[in-house]
């Protein structure tokens, strides 16, 4: 790809490199394969929340499973996350944070291996819920 076709389908790099900024390491193998994990990292996370928030739908008010679910994962993780220790080894949220940030708190075996096992409690309560109440009307 050369001349005007490349500077339509990539003009950040034309831009970039008519101002003499050096765009070599933009699409290089390392470059890509860098993207390819976040972007794995962040559809997980996306994922994985999608997975744990799911039995908090059950409950008849909508806005107060939505403030359940946000007291948790903000203030309750949050604070406790920054003044207990083992916070991020237990707490959901920070395990799934676990897999977007360069230095995780937690290996990536330990987290996959606790948030598995919070869906799979999860996936057991939608089970339970889902078989006791009435879900055809």
């Amino acid at each position: 790809m050369t001349g005007a076709s490349a500077t339509r389908r990539r003009p950040v790099l034309a831009i970039a490199s008519s101002q003499g900024i050096d765009t070599d390491a933009w699409i290089s193998a390392a470059a890509l394969r860098e993207a390819a994990g976040v972007y794995a990292g962040m559809t997980l996370w996306v994922t994985g929340w999608g997975i744990l928030v799911r039995p908090r739908a059950f409950r008849r008010s909508v806005p107060i499973a939505l403030g359940i679910g946000m007291a948790r994962a903000g203030p309750v993780e949050g604070l406790l996350g920054d003044s207990w220790g083992p916070s991020p080894e237990w707490f959901p949220g920070l395990l799934l944070a676990s897999f977007t940030v360069d230095d995780p708190a937690v290996s990536t075996g330990r987290a996959l291996f606790t948030l598995g096992a919070y869906c799979v409690a999860g996936l057991t309560v939608t089970g339970t819920v889902l078989a006791q109440r009435d879900v055809t009307s």
